[in-house]
């Protein structure tokens, strides 16, 4: 018989905290897809003027605790709308989503 060693790890214990860097917009998008994000980006230069400021941000950058915490605090907080793709369900980003729905029932 043989046995696997598996270790389980949530995505907020993984990588060192960052700051992205971003101020508040009308709109927030994130997602784990960089495909999702570019389509995006090219949506908001063929609309130009017409759409809200918006801010883009891979939820992969934001794997731990304290990169949520600032980016809730410095972005999500001041912003108007947050929409956020989990592509693999909640799960993957609980305290991510878990924070983001705080600010916003605020």
């Amino acid at each position: 018989m043989h046995l696997l060693f598996r270790e389980a790890h949530s995505l907020d214990e993984i990588d060192d905290a960052v700051d992205l860097g971003q101020s508040p917009a009308d709109m927030v998008f994130l997602s784990f897809a960089d495909t999702d994000l570019a389509a995006a980006t090219v949506a908001c230069q063929e609309r130009g003027e017409e759409l809200p400021t918006l801010r883009l941000a891979n939820i992969g950058r934001l794997r731990h605790p304290l990169s949520v915490d600032v980016y809730v605090d410095e972005v999500i907080a001041g912003s108007r709308i947050v929409v956020a793709r989990l592509l693999g369900g909640f799960e993957y980003w609980r305290y991510g989503i878990e924070e983001i729905a705080r600010v916003c029932a605020e």
